[in-house]
This record gives C-alpha cells, sequence and structure tokens, in this order.
C-alpha cells in the first residue's frame, strides 16, 4: 500500500482574479516566483506532475474586509 501524499498549504484564485492576486501576492513576497498561476486548474497540473494526490487550499485575506 503506498502513502497518500496530501498538500496541506496551496492557494488558488479564480480564474477572472488570478493574475492580478499572484502579481501582488509576488511583489509583497519580495518577488518570490509562484509556483502555479493562481487558478485551480494549474494547482492541478502542479499536483499531477508532483505526483500530489489531494490538496488543502487556504484562502488568503489581505484586508480586514476579507475576513
Amino acid at each position: 500500500m503506498s502513502a497518500l501524499l496530501i498538500d496541506f498549504h496551496t492557494h488558488a484564485f479564480p480564474g477572472k482574479i488570478a493574475p492580478r492576486a499572484m502579481s501582488n501576492l509576488s511583489h509583497a513576497s519580495g518577488g518570490l516566483r509562484p509556483q502555479t498561476d493562481g487558478t485551480v486548474q494549474s494547482l492541478k497540473v502542479e499536483m499531477d506532475k508532483d505526483g500530489v494526490d489531494m490538496a488543502v487550499v487556504l484562502s488568503i485575506a489581505t484586508n480586514p474586509q476579507q475576513q
């Protein structure tokens, strides 16, 4: 029996806001390059490539109104 690989820290955004969200997060992190384009589809592609079976998608709040 093989182990189930679960990534417990991922992020994804609706396609309409993903480009801006990823750009803003990259800038806020000091220019770190994201692994995906921020969409669920690109997350799934990376998961398949890396052999990840499941992922937990965490929301991001960048201001108090998003809580």
